[in-house]
């Protein structure tokens, strides 16, 4: 199921570089741009100067190199199985020289219009329940 992911993702991240997908946000710089498709959430990895600069990688691009500490967290999470935690399906893309972050929409987010439907996640009392 996983490997279906991955593979429309990667569809997905070199129609949006090929400029064939429309933005949902169009009015944006091109590197800041967000793309739905697919039931997919799109968005580039992309460097700016006040990025934070990761001293313990030799890339030269931080917003990379979080990414894919992101990407390699959640698969640690998901090594460890802990009952009942939910994790987003997330891909990186790196096609043509541009990196595309790629994440499975949680239900409801971009349609508040449902709120029984929208999932829950995070904590807001302390750390007391997530």
């Amino acid at each position: 199921m996983y490997n279906d992911f991955v593979e429309a993702a990667t569809s997905g991240a070199q129609a949006i570089i090929k400029g064939n997908l429309t933005a949902l946000n169009p009015n944006e710089g091109k590197n800041q741009q967000v793309f739905v498709h697919n039931h997919i959430f799109f968005s580039f990895a992309v460097d700016l100067m006040d990025n934070y600069r990761d001293l313990t990688s030799t890339e030269n691009n931080p917003s990379w190199t979080q990414a894919n500490h992101d990407l390699n967290g959640i698969k640690s999470l998901q090594y460890i199985g802990v009952e009942g935690l939910h994790m987003l399906a997330t891909a990186i893309v790196h096609y043509k020289g541009q990196r595309v972050i790629a994440q499975s929409i949680i239900p409801g987010i971009l349609n508040n219009s449902d709120l029984n439907s929208l999932a829950e996640y995070g904590t807001v009392d302390e750390q007391k329940t997530i």
